[in-house]
């Protein structure tokens, strides 16, 4: 068994826990991504970079406010889509859907090596882990201890 210090090592030559890419990718899905072969099939969700860093209005937005900041979103990420798909092919993979959410985001399935792909290019801001949700347990029980009503 190495020790703690040597399996650190060989993590940060390993370049899908790169300091430039995993600032684009979470500990945890680095971690996990670095427990699987560079060829397996995983699905993801992609954050395009939409430009929309700027801070939101002091006052609540108009309903059509909203829309077209939405379809800035959208429209500013659809740029991205043709580079997005290129990529995507280069690492066996494809979109899981045919645009951009109003969020810039995209699922995908590609392999292991084809994230820190995606994590370096500049027109991503994140990749994210594709989990799936479980309802919460005892959702619509009382808690027993210090409770009133």
């Amino acid at each position: 068994m190495a020790p703690a210090n040597e399996g650190s090592a060989s993590e940060s030559s390993n370049p899908k826990a790169s300091d430039t890419k995993t600032s684009k990718i979470s500990p945890e899905f680095g971690a996990r991504l670095n427990q699987l072969e560079p060829q397996q099939k995983i699905r993801a969700i992609v954050l395009l970079e939409t430009g929309r860093g700027r801070p939101l209005p002091a006052r609540r937005q108009t309903y059509n406010e909203r829309q077209a900041a939405i379809a800035q979103v959208r429209e500013t990420a659809q740029h991205a889509m043709g580079e997005l798909n290129t990529l995507l092919q280069h690492f066996d993979g494809h979109p899981l859907s045919a645009a951009p959410d109003a969020l810039g985001s995209v699922p995908v399935e590609l392999n292991v090596a084809g994230i820190a792909a995606l994590a370096a290019v500049p027109w991503v801001k994140a990749v994210l882990e594709d989990q799936d949700i479980h309802p919460a347990r005892h959702l619509h029980q009382r808690p027993t201890k210090g409770w009133q009503a």
